[in-house]
């Protein structure tokens, strides 16, 4: 997965305050989770261990799937979660044990061929009916974020990124495995991570956004339902 173990380890590990701007995103996806009555989570990407915080907190039965064993081993002695080292190629869940997978900043990360193996995955430990939520970033230039190695000279995305996601690309990869319900950009802010300085600048390109003048990063939100059997 191109090293992606190793920039995971650091960022989780020697700086978590690098999630402090997840908040609202992750607060986001769980009110989509408390809105379909869903209990039974699977979050894949713990980070600083945020959405796990927040959905024990809303009284949610949540798991974790992570690649780094540290990280594992931190969020299942603070917060008790049945955390699991393994790749989401290889969900290390039993069949149809949840009613919600959630995936944020997560499908970005893999190669068109690991995100397929992944989806097939996600759609085997979902109950009949139960969904896939989650976010990437939308429309992404990759090459805006490429950087070198100054020792080995490889170059690479500085966070590991090797997909770009358009609505309609969502919508024709989540619609092989599930049935869609909604794919479309959203702009996510946590203003608690911010200054005030900081706080002023999101809230003018938040309303320029919502009136479709500025076309700054954002995230694309997917919301897709594992069809019940017939």
């Amino acid at each position: 997965m191109e090293r992606q173990d190793a920039i995971w380890a650091y960022f989780q590990n020697q700086a978590p305050e690098s999630f402090a701007g997840s908040r609202a995103r992750l607060a986001y996806l769980i009110r989509e989770i408390r809105k379909r009555h869903l209990n039974i989570v699977l979050n894949i990407g713990i980070g600083a261990g945020i959405f796990e915080q927040m959905a024990k907190e809303q009284g949610l039965a949540v798991s974790s799937l992570d690649l780094d064993a540290n990280t594992v081993q931190r969020i299942r002695a603070q917060l008790g979660v049945d955390a699991r080292q393994g790749y989401i190629q290889e969900i290390p869940f039993d069949d149809e044990y949840f009613d919600v997978v959630v995936a944020s900043e997560v499908l970005e990360h893999l190669d068109h061929d690991s995100m397929l193996q992944a989806l097939s995955e996600i759609r085997r430990v979902l109950v009949p009916g139960g969904y896939f939520i989650g976010t990437v970033p939308y429309e992404e230039n990759l090459a805006n974020s490429i950087v070198v190695c100054p020792y080995c000279g490889k170059h690479f995305h500085r966070w590991g990124h090797l997909q770009s996601f358009s609505t309609e690309k969502m919508k024709r990869i989540l619609s092989s495995y599930f049935a869609v319900e909604h794919v479309f950009p959203h702009k996510f802010v946590t203003f608690s991570a911010l200054n005030r300085k900081g706080k002023m600048v999101s809230v003018v390109k938040l309303i320029l956004w919502k009136l479709g003048i500025y076309r700054g990063k954002c995230n694309l939100v997917f919301i897709a339902k594992k069809p019940k059997a017939l």
